[in-house]
């Protein structure tokens, strides 16, 4: 399996429901990426123009795509 690295921005709702309720949001998309047959290395917050940064490990970079679409349309 190959890795991929995944960046993400909240959005300023997002961002203000986890000031108000912050939490683990890894465990969150956990098992969207299970479901696609990849497996989660690790997700950390950064600064800049991404407020996230994951490497995951997927079967191919169909799955990787499918699991981008899914997180973007939800």
């Amino acid at each position: 399996m190959a890795y991929y690295m995944v960046q993400a921005s909240y959005t300023p709702e997002a961002l203000a429901a986890m000031v108000k309720n912050p939490q683990d949001r890894s465990a969150a998309i956990e098992p969207a990426i299970r479901k696609l047959g990849g497996r989660m290395e690790r997700f950390w917050l950064s600064f800049g123009d991404y407020d996230i940064v994951g490497i995951m490990e997927m079967p191919d970079s169909v799955s990787a795509a499918a699991f981008s679409v899914a997180v973007a349309a939800g």
